[in-house]
């Protein structure tokens, strides 16, 4: 089960990174509404699934570990180390910016921040 999670949370952070999660946006938003599942985006969950310490925040290494593991289903190859530099040098770039109290760790309301950073640069 948790190796479902990691992918797709992989998942998740890939298509942030790529550009491609502003045509699911809308599919999520009303998803959630109908009272759906929650999705990997649910900053809720996403702490849940990566949170290896248990303190209820995430640390960049965390964030960037659960994101990156590798997992025997996969078997994507050469654009997974691509992935990984790329989604290292936006995850530097916004988590900083996400990080509104400066403690080195996001909560909740800081994880919805990041992910809107993650989806906005993408936008521009």
């Amino acid at each position: 089960m948790s190796g479902l999670w990691r992918l797709s949370l992989l998942v998740f952070f890939f298509l942030a990174v790529t550009g491609v999660a502003r045509a699911e946006e809308e599919d999520d938003e009303s998803m959630e509404h109908e009272g759906a599942d929650p999705s990997p985006d649910d900053p809720k969950e996403i702490i849940e699934t990566m949170d290896k310490d248990k303190d209820g925040k995430l640390s960049f290494e965390e964030i960037y570990a659960g994101a990156t593991e590798d997992d025997s289903e996969e078997g994507e190859g050469g654009s997974d180390e691509e992935f990984k530099v790329e989604f290292k040098e936006k995850l530097t770039k916004h988590f900083s910016k996400s990080d509104a109290d400066g403690d080195g760790f996001l909560d909740e309301t800081e994880i919805s921040t990041l992910i809107a950073a993650f989806t906005e640069a993408d936008e521009l």
